[in-house]
Parts: C-alpha cells; structure tokens; sequence
C-alpha cells in the first residue's frame, strides 16, 4: 500500500451516535453509540470534557452508555454536543519510525 493511501486509511473516522436524554439550561444527559462496556471513552470523555472551562463536571457511565454534563448556562446542547464529537475525533498517525502517535 502506498504511503498515502496508508495515511489515509488511518484517518477514517467511525461516527457514532449522540442521543439527548434530557437538557435543561446548564446540564444535559446524553447516550453516546460506543460507550457502553468502553470504560476507556468514558476515561477519555471525563478528561476531554473536564478540560474545557465552560464545563462544571462530568460523569460518564460505561454501564448505561450515558454522559452527564454540568455546563455553562450559555452553552446550547448544540455546543455540548460539538464538544463531545470534538473529544472522541482523535485519529492515530503513524510517523515515520512506524509507531503511532494520537494527535487531533
């Protein structure tokens, strides 16, 4: 395989589904497609999420599959969304040496 076809291939991004469960201003439960037996989305989506300042605290379940958020009333579900599609978007390159480095 050629070197950018290979590339290519490691940027596929698999979709996954965001189902809101419930919002109201400040918070919202969201089900996100994937979470469910992942305990390391939900490690990667309690750190993603936390970093972001408009963000109060998150809890994510792999049990329920489920994400809860306590957010910055000016944040929409929209934005919140966006943020969780932001965090679980990582794509592997590989470098040149031929490991794998995470970057965005």
């Amino acid at each position: 395989m050629s070197r950018g076809r290979a590339k290519a291939a490691l940027d596929v991004v698999v979709p996954f589904a965001l189902v809101p469960l419930s919002c109201v201003p400040g918070r919202a439960r969201i089900r996100v497609g994937g979470l469910q037996g992942s305990p390391e989305m939900a490690r990667r989506l309690c750190t993603g999420l936390s970093a972001n300042p408009r963000v109060g605290w998150v809890r994510a379940s792999d049990l329920t599959g489920n994400v809860t958020i306590e957010f910055d009333r000016a944040f929409g579900l929209k934005e919140i969304c966006a943020l969780i599609r932001a965090v679980l978007t990582i794509r592997s390159i590989v470098n040149r040496s031929g490991t794998s480095r995470k970057g965005k």
